[in-house]
């Protein structure tokens, strides 16, 4: 007799679980690191990754230049300015908001597969997707705390997300996923590297153990996003990003101490039993 949850909860959902938890860790040591530039943070989570990258790639004697150039590079423009963005917004308002207004993007992404990939989505897959986006809404409720400028900057980075990842499932069949990872890294390293020549702050001891964690959080959880969304459709594995949220909220409240309505905390419970509804209809 077959197993339900691994028939449903595929090898690449389990990846983007993995993926999520591991950059719900990195949330956090970048919030505690709030005093420094976001550049500085920027290079060091790339550098760090493109470090292991460099070394997995000489291990598995993968060429470099890759077959498709044109997507690594502009894999790697977006993500960049993406994080960037996401940076800003996380260092501006509670990590609760920033990642769950980040995590729109599966939304943008699934409209994207949609109308570029051509997959298909079944129409109770849009009325999870729907249920999903009402429960970022009363997550997000009416918190004047949150500056309009910095809620668009966090929009743009979820919409620029997106187009990220669909260039990730387009390489699926041409190119590694150590070096999709990379060529993301190694840009992130350059555009953070030639920021940090405007703007540094020395980084206290902490600071520095906060850097490498968050870079070594990075690159656990970009090569198993990769290999998620490589691994099946897009519109499949990007909804499990959400559960990110979650994670997000729970460690808001417990270290930084940060606080939610009832209202917010219903809509939690719809992104949760969105995705599981997904899960359990979206087609491999």
């Amino acid at each position: 007799m077959s197993n339900p949850i691994s028939k449903h909860f595929s090898k690449g959902i389990w990846l983007m679980l993995l993926a999520t938890f591991s950059f719900s860790l990195m949330n956090i040591f970048a919030k505690l690191l709030h005093r420094l530039p976001v550049m500085e943070i920027v290079f060091f989570r790339c550098f760090i990754s493109v470090l292991f990258c460099t070394a997995a790639l000489l291990k598995e004697k993968v060429s470099f230049k890759g077959t498709n150039f044109k997507p690594l590079i502009s894999r790697g423009l977006t993500g960049t300015t993406a994080l960037i963005l996401y940076f800003i917004t996380l260092h501006n308002i509670p990590m609760g908001t920033a990642v769950t207004i980040q995590y729109m993007s599966p939304i943008f992404s699934v409209v994207m597969a949609y109308l570029f990939l051509k997959q298909t989505i079944n129409r109770l897959q849009w009325l999870c997707f729907v249920a999903a986006f009402i429960g970022v809404a009363l997550i997000k409720g009416f918190d004047n705390s949150i500056q309009l400028n910095y809620l668009l900057i966090g929009l743009l980075s979820s919409m620029l997300s997106a187009v990220s990842y669909t260039l990730i499932s387009m390489m699926k069949k041409t190119e590694h996923p150590m070096l999709v990872v990379f060529y993301f890294m190694l840009i992130g390293s350059i555009v953070g590297f030639i920021g940090m020549l405007f703007h540094f702050e020395k980084p206290t001891l902490m600071e520095f153990v906060y850097l490498i964690l968050v870079g070594i959080t990075t690159q656990l959880g970009q090569i198993n996003m990769t290999r998620a969304l490589q691994a099946e459709a897009l519109g499949k594995v990007s909804i499990v990003q959400y559960i990110g949220i979650v994670f997000a909220l729970i460690f808001g409240v417990l270290l930084f101490g940060e606080t939610y309505t009832v209202l917010m905390l219903f809509g939690i419970a719809i992104i949760a039993a969105s995705v599981v509804t997904n899960v359990l209809l979206a087609k491999s």
